[in-house]
């Protein structure tokens, strides 16, 4: 073999050599810094650049508990009020930045890896910056402002028909006053994810939803209600039963609905009716007789047999009694 061709030989196995063994040393290299941050990387100015995973991770969370102390100064009325984005669950996504940071010099395929291995050895690499990904936590936005919603706001006035004393009262409806919530929590969001500021907090108008058409023709019908005592009388005209104004006015249950129609249902309460009925419920219809029978002088057994009674009924009267009292007649 001639001096170049050995010359040539030489040069190939110490190449190959030279490879395996920067090979070898990328694999055992790679083991031994599989949790450490390699190349240039920093988050928010903050360097991680050869930091452990654990050390990259503590960075990570100084950083998240610095911007969470981000002040913010909230104005409502003549009120202010301050607080930290951390009042609102300020956090950033450091699990998503640390594997970003610990995958940054790691993609690729092994060939890729090794030769950046390799590059890095005699240059520096190339910087590379993330930005956090804040959030808060909108329910503690909402909690907040539904604390200043009950310290500041007035809600609307909604009508309304209630018995007192016997007698109809109407409620009528009035607009309030309340947080303009949508816009205060973007502001609030606003400010906690950008490093705090000032927010000011609006009111609005708030239009109740019933209006007064509605409460005066609930109140009309609760007093035609109670207008004039509703008399019964028995089939055979000998008996009466009386429900005066004023026991129907106690005893009226009411029920409100402003997105009904009519919005005031009424009825009177079946104990009332019961306790009435008693009274005169001896007066009233027959007793019902059971069968029996006897045996004469003659010892011939003779069968009586049952015949059914009559009584009021409850239901029926309790009916009558609601359709009457709503309106101009008032005799059943």
């Amino acid at each position: 073999m001639s001096r170049s061709a050995r010359s040539l030989l030489i040069a190939v196995i110490a190449g190959a050599a030279l490879i395996i063994l920067s090979v070898v040393g990328f694999i055992l290299w790679s083991r031994a810094n599989s949790q450490t941050i390699i190349g240039s990387v920093s988050i928010a100015g903050v360097d991680l650049s050869g930091l452990e995973s654990s050390e990259a991770e503590a960075r990570l969370h100084e950083l998240e508990s610095e911007q969470s102390n981000a002040a913010i100064e909230i104005g409502i009325g003549d009120q202010s009020i301050t607080k930290t984005a951390a009042d609102f669950g300020y956090r950033i996504n450091t699990g998503e930045l640390l594997q970003l940071a610990l995958w940054q010099e790691r993609s690729g395929s092994f060939l890729d890896r090794w030769r950046r291995w390799l590059r890095n050895l005699y240059s520096e690499p190339s910087p590379v910056e993330f930005n956090p990904q804040p959030a808060i936590d909108q329910s503690l936005v909402a909690a907040f402002l539904d604390d200043l919603d009950r310290q500041h706001g007035i809600p609307p006035t909604e009508g309304n028909v209630e018995f007192l004393n016997g007698r109809p009262v109407p409620t009528y409806p009035a607009p309030g006053w309340l947080l303009d919530r949508a816009s205060g929590a973007e502001e609030i969001t606003a400010a906690a994810l950008g490093g705090g500021g000032r927010v000011r907090l609006q009111m609005l108008v708030v239009p109740p939803e019933t209006d007064i058409g509605q409460v005066t023709d609930a109140l009309a019908m609760a007093q035609t209600w109670i207008s004039a005592p509703v008399v019964f009388q028995d089939p055979q005209g000998t008996n009466v039963l009386v429900f005066d104004a004023q026991e129907i006015a106690d005893n009226t249950l009411l029920a409100f609905d402003r997105h009904a129609s009519p919005t005031t249902f009424l009825t009177i309460d079946p104990r009332l009716i019961t306790r009435k009925v008693a009274q005169i419920s001896d007066l009233v219809g027959d007793r019902p007789v059971d069968a029996y029978f006897e045996i004469d002088e003659n010892d011939q057994v003779i069968i009586h047999p049952s015949s059914p009674g009559t009584v009021i009924d409850l239901t029926a009267t309790g009916d009558l009694l609601d359709q009457l009292a709503a309106g101009d007649m008032r005799e059943g």
